[in-house]
């Protein structure tokens, strides 16, 4: 998803922002996660995480 803006802290920048995220998966029942693995580099720009979920 792509939107206007972003908000920025002096208010919105009219920079686009895009918004990624993905279906919930089914895990095998009695494991746990051990861990998250995210990208070791990205391209043009930062990657930031901003919220992350385990239930």
């Amino acid at each position: 998803m792509k939107t206007a803006y972003r908000n920025a802290g002096a208010g919105q920048d009219q920079t686009a922002a895009y918004i990624f995220a993905s279906a919930p998966i089914t895990l095998e029942t009695g494991k746990q996660v051990a861990s998250i693995t995210l990208p070791a580099s990205v391209n043009q720009g930062s990657l930031h995480v901003f919220a992350l979920a385990i239930s």
